[in-house]
């Protein structure tokens, strides 16, 4: 595999760098068009080159050579599960742990409905109104996921544009030892569920 398609793909990791130290290379000049991803990623400890201050990019480089790329990259946190997951072996070789990484690939999910209500109270009038949520949900880690909520609720009664948008739901799931625990703000559910779509914070 040669170091020049290497490079193409690691400049797609999103490593990114605090600030930019001069060259460590001396095989690669300012004008090169690799010069500023290989800096970037060089300055990041991403990338070392030779003990004699070169990068060679001319080089094959062994599947070895870039899982400890890719594991680098990902301890820096960025994001390489499908190059991960092609490196699998030798990254699990090297002792990085690349189990579930489809999983953690997709873990948020982003839902919302709308619910549109008119009641109508004979002589009393009438209400009309519109009600938007947008859900996220994802998992932490494999004991441990959360739930976040934006409500925006529209009185279209009047047309003077009354609304209000706040966070109903913000809560975890997960367990402490054998416990299962919810934790923030979450729905309230009083006996055996005839009270609900109420929230609580706890």
């Amino acid at each position: 595999m040669k170091k020049s398609l290497v490079l193409a793909m690691a400049m797609a990791l999103g490593v990114t760098a605090s600030a930019y130290a001069a060259n460590p290379f001396s095989d690669v000049p300012a004008g090169h068009w690799a010069y500023d991803s290989i800096n970037k990623l060089a300055a990041a400890g991403v990338i070392e080159g030779y003990g004699d201050s070169t990068f060679g990019g001319d080089k094959l480089m062994t599947r070895y050579e870039m899982a400890q790329i890719v594991a680098k990259a990902m301890a820096k946190g960025a994001n390489v599960d499908k190059l991960a997951a092609e490196f699998a072996d030798e990254l699990d070789n090297l002792g990085v742990r690349v189990a579930n990484l489809e999983k953690k690939a997709d873990n948020v999910k982003i839902t919302g409905n709308i619910r549109y209500n008119y009641a109508d109270y004979d002589e009393d009038g009438y209400a009309t109104g519109l009600r938007s949520r947008i859900w996220v949900n994802g998992q932490i880690n494999d004991d441990w996921s959360y739930t976040g909520m934006l409500q925006n609720v529209q009185n279209l009664k009047d047309n003077a544009g009354n609304e209000k948008t706040d966070f109903q739901r913000a809560y975890v799931d997960g367990k402490i030892g054998g416990v299962a625990v919810e934790a923030g703000r979450l729905q309230l559910t009083l006996v055996d569920g005839n009270l609900y779509d109420t929230r609580a914070d706890g």
